[in-house]
């Protein structure tokens, strides 16, 4: 009886021991899987170029929503410096107000925002604005890397926005924005348009933005 015992012990030892050692290569081989996943999609990442234009729309100037990580569209007080980047977070309490934003970086970059707001009361609240980037003064040089000189570069864009309340929550709006880039001999125009909802509950303290660009 004991012998029988000890023999059940034992194949039931050998069995966890063996369970164990499939879990543990299991759970290797999954490691190992992500590890891969993840050196696959840095290096896919590092190979993507070109899939946008006019990206210096996407660098702000406010200091406020460079601290929230360049995207401040959940917020809705007075602060026009958002509706730059939502104008559906126009709104009344915006009333004449002027915003004036700018960053220097090393070597003469720039960026500044300028805008300003009226409240139209029941046809809605608008703002005109403008965004700019000034990226220095640059060398000229030729296909040998002779300095031929320096030039100047930069880009523009005029902003006309407009936000509509359509009900105590529910608020609505469209920016439209003519661009210009100058980069010395090369220069071009665009246009883009960005649409936005936001629902806005005070009382449970809950804010959502919907941005189309």
């Amino acid at each position: 009886m004991l012998n029988m015992k000890l023999s059940k012990f034992n194949f039931s030892s050998k069995s966890s021991f063996t369970s164990n050692i499939l879990h543990f290569f299991a759970y290797m081989r999954f490691t190992c899987f992500l590890i891969y996943i993840n050196l696959f999609y840095i290096t896919a990442y590092s190979q993507e170029g070109g899939s946008g234009v006019y990206s210096f729309l996407d660098i702000p100037a406010s200091s406020r929503v460079a601290a929230m990580g360049g995207t401040f569209i959940t917020v809705k007080d007075n602060d026009p410096n958002a509706a730059l980047q939502a104008p559906s977070l126009l709104n009344s309490s915006m009333n004449n107000s002027l915003t004036l934003s700018g960053v220097s970086f090393v070597d003469g970059v720039k960026f500044g925002d300028v805008g300003y707001v009226r409240d139209f009361g029941k046809i809605g609240t608008y703002m005109a604005s403008m965004h700019y980037a000034s990226y220095g003064e640059l060398l000229e040089t030729d296909e040998f890397g002779n300095i031929n000189g320096t030039f100047h570069a930069s880009d523009y864009s005029l902003t006309f926005s407009g936000g509509y309340q359509f009900n105590p929550k529910f608020s609505f709006g469209a920016a439209f924005k003519t661009i210009y880039s100058d980069y010395y001999i090369y220069n071009s125009f665009g246009a883009a348009i960005d649409l936005s909802a936001t629902y806005d509950d005070t009382l449970n303290h809950i804010t959502t933005t919907f941005v189309f660009r």
